[in-house]
């Protein structure tokens, strides 16, 4: 199975009813948090998304300079609270929304749903 990412802004995300079980992994870079995450993505009623909140984190730290950067902040959602919104309504209906964070990626989100 696919891992997803969330659809770029406009192109026009699929609502499906919020997930029965939402698992958020919350983890350092460079671990084996990726490996997790795949075995996650082989169940049939999972649905997984890797960093969700990057693209909102990066909008934040111009000093971090990526080869990909302007692409993906054009392509993506800057706004980490609507971020969270449309994750916490999304998934299988009935099964299991599996969201790899790096932990960095929560700032000036603590008070979210997501946490």
């Amino acid at each position: 199975r696919e891992v997803r990412r969330l659809a770029p802004r406009g192109e026009g995300r699929r609502r499906i009813m919020a997930a029965s079980v939402i698992i958020n992994l919350w983890s350092a870079p460079r671990c084996c948090s990726t490996a997790l995450m795949y075995s996650f993505a082989q169940r049939s009623d999972t649905t997984v998304m890797d960093e969700p909140l990057y693209a909102s984190w990066l909008a934040k730290h111009p000093e971090c300079a990526r080869p990909y950067r302007e692409e993906l902040l054009r392509a993506s959602e800057l706004d980490g609270r609507k971020v969270v919104a449309s994750l916490l309504s999304s998934g299988p209906e009935g099964g299991v929304l599996f969201l790899k964070h790096i932990g960095k990626f929560i700032e000036d989100l603590e008070d979210t749903d997501l946490v």
